[in-house]
């Protein structure tokens, strides 16, 4: 009886290995011991989104997934879809996947060799993060710039040299203030303290606490950081002058309770000049500033004035708006602005020619934060992702991508 039950059931099963036998970050699989499969589920998407686009177009888009307190990269294919790829948030101990939280304000650049340029800040260790790898098969191995001993590495914003080096301008959380880091071409990083303010308008007696919404761009290989001052109620620009910080006001008049330059997001225009969208607390208003020949700046570009009713014979009411700008230049040298209408609850969009709004009108987008906007060729489309509100689920956010070509725009 017992060699026909053999017969009828087969051999038992023989495995070559258990989990407790493979080695740290492998476990036992149907082979032997395999490597551990890294999470690749992603959940609410859309908050801190940073957006370049590939030679044809094709949108790149850092994430942060609120759910899993991951960083997620998206790489839009030809047919509009998005492959993901979770590439921080987790770490492997022993034979589990344990959670982290690293991914918010990840900040991208390509570079012409169609090399991703990758920084981000690791919540859980308080640390600065930056990857780089080719496109085509991303495969990040991060590295830690600053932080650790203290926290160091939010408000991420990456830049590229004209020889493809990485530089970023990002916040100490534990000083409460603005730092800057730059890699050499022996990827060795350096890291120093940016000053709140230079020359002899100092104010020694005011406690520093400044580095939010730090924007950094690259102009003639030379950095230059805008950023919140929040002590001041300022926006500032920090650039570098024979190797020294100077800094400089923007704009806000440094009273009490002032509130001008939050929300800060640049773009530089055929001429290397400077263009910084804002919001000002003070007034509810979307304000730009730009380095100009001519014209006013800076200027008042949305102030949330609408009629309910009839123009001129309705009630006049006051939007808030201006949060979450995004700004690119257009092939006039125009600025064109997306940003939230908190009110309305949707998108609107600007385009400012010099010192003067050309154009102003509201999009049929969602509302939501944390805009990235990209132009793509000569004929101006706009191509962006942000963190969409769920209606009647906020904080929750989905991750919309957008189109603006001309007059319209689609999801």
């Amino acid at each position: 009886m017992a060699a026909l039950l053999v017969l009828l059931t087969g051999c038992p099963e023989t495995r070559t290995c258990s989990d407790d036998t493979c080695p740290s970050g492998q476990v036992c699989g149907a082979g032997g011991c395999e490597p551990l499969a890294p999470p690749s589920a992603t959940g609410d998407l859309g908050r801190f989104t940073s957006v370049t686009l590939t030679a044809e177009g094709r949108r790149v888009i850092a994430t942060y997934d609120a759910t899993h307190t991951n960083l997620v990269l998206a790489i839009e294919r030809s047919d509009g879809a998005l492959d993901k790829r979770i590439v921080d948030g987790f770490t492997v101990q022993d034979r589990k996947v344990v959670d982290r939280d690293a991914g918010k304000w990840p900040s991208l650049a390509l570079d012409e060799l169609n090399t991703l340029h990758l920084t981000w800040y690791d919540a859980s260790s308080g640390q600065l993060r930056y990857a780089s790898s080719p496109l085509e098969s991303p495969r990040f191995v991060a590295e830690t710039v600053d932080g650790g001993a203290v926290d160091r590495g939010a408000y991420t914003s990456l830049a590229l040299s004209s020889d493809r080096l990485p530089s970023v301008a990002y916040r100490d959380r534990t000083e409460r203030t603005l730092r800057y880091a730059a890699r050499d071409a022996a990827g060795a990083w350096t890291t120093e303290l940016v000053p709140a303010c230079t020359g002899d308008g100092c104010d020694s007696e005011v406690a520093a606490d400044y580095g939010e919404y730090a924007r950094l761009v690259v102009i003639n290989d030379k950095p230059r950081i805008v950023f919140f001052d929040r002590a001041n109620g300022t926006l500032k620009l920090a650039e570098q002058v024979a190797g020294e910080w100077a800094v400089s006001v923007l704009d806000g008049d440094g009273a009490t309770q002032s509130d001008v330059g939050r929300f800060a997001a640049v773009a530089v225009d055929s001429n290397e000049r400077l263009a910084v969208a804002y919001f000002d607390g003070n007034r509810g208003a979307l304000r730009l500033y730009r380095d100009s020949d001519q014209g006013t700046f800076p200027v008042v570009v949305d102030d949330g004035a609408y009629w309910q009713g009839e123009p001129n014979s309705g009630t006049a009411r006051k939007a808030l708006v201006g949060q979450h700008p995004s700004i690119v230049i257009d092939d006039k040298d125009n600025a064109v602005i997306v940003y939230l209408d908190a009110t309305g609850l949707h998108l609107k969009l600007a385009r400012v020619a010099g010192d003067q709004v050309a154009e102003l009108r509201s999009l049929t987008l969602p509302a939501g934060g944390h805009i990235g906007l990209a132009r793509e060729g000569s004929q101006g489309t706009l191509l962006g992702a942000y963190g969409a509100w769920l209606q009647g689920q906020a904080p929750r956010t989905r991750l919309e991508l957008f189109t603006i070509v001309g007059q319209s725009e689609a999801p």
